[in-house]
């Protein structure tokens, strides 16, 4: 059957092919709604939810003595409980332990990187929106040759 054997990669390919039209500046309406600040804040939990999710599910069913039995408002149940739990538990680690050790990553790199690689970091960095594109060298220097001299320096 075609359409097993070609729909995965077919997706992967047009998957791929959003991204990059996304990157380069060109994604429309699709671009402008997944660069909402909405996302930047949903994905600093998701992770988290992913890697605490399976500890949580094993706290929940793990210690069990008796068979589960299926029902829709006990799965129903389980489902919210479960979610939640690991909603709750990956904000708590965020707050505690990934954003304190983000802050001092940050901390620690502005002594460690040199000043004109802070600079130039700061400048071109890749989600600056001024600088798109590698050969875009605006505001570094007073023309282009010196704008690419001084960024590749």
């Amino acid at each position: 059957n075609a359409y097993l054997a070609l729909s995965k990669p077919a997706w992967c390919i047009g998957v791929g092919c959003m991204l990059w039209l996304c990157f380069e500046g060109m994604g429309g309406p699709v671009e402008w709604f997944l660069s909402r600040p909405l996302f930047g804040y949903i994905s600093k939990l998701t992770f988290l939810m992913y890697l605490l999710h399976p500890i949580v599910l094993a706290i929940r069913y793990f210690p069990g003595i008796m068979p589960i039995h299926f029902t829709i408002s006990n799965f129903a149940f389980d489902f919210i409980a479960v979610l939640f739990t690991t909603l709750t538990l990956s904000f708590v680690v965020h707050l505690i332990i990934e954003a304190p050790l983000a802050s001092l990553e940050v901390i620690l790199m502005s002594h460690l990187l040199p000043k004109k690689t802070k600079a130039r970091v700061a400048a071109v960095g890749p989600v600056s929106k001024e600088y798109k594109r590698r050969d875009d060298y605006k505001d570094i220097g007073t023309s282009t040759e010196e704008g690419k001299a001084e960024y590749y320096s």
